[in-house]
């Protein structure tokens, strides 16, 4: 197979794989409240490379909002945040070593 053709396969099946959340680490932080959900999450952070997509499970009602602050202090990308049942569930991408 020309290179070509195995880069355009490589792109298109990227793009296929664009639209879901792949998580490569859930850290389950319910029952901690602020400020414990972030500096559990930092701590870990620092054994990921960049790129990494962290699923944080937590309880705190004030946890998304502390998250998407962490993540605008720290430069990683805030993803998504959802609560179902009295567990929020944050998605960020960490984007720096």
């Amino acid at each position: 197979m020309p290179l070509y053709e195995h880069e355009q396969n490589w792109r298109e099946l990227n793009k296929e794989e664009a639209g879901k959340v792949v998580t490569d680490t859930t850290l389950d932080l319910k029952g901690l409240l602020c400020p414990l959900p972030v500096l559990r999450a930092n701590k870990a952070l620092r054994k990921l490379p960049a790129g990494a997509r962290v699923e944080v499970l937590a309880t705190d009602p004030q946890a998304p909002k502390d998250f998407q602050a962490f993540c605008e202090t720290a430069g990683h990308e805030f993803i998504e945040s959802n609560e179902q049942d009295g567990t929020f569930t944050i998605c960020f991408r960490k984007t720096s070593e």
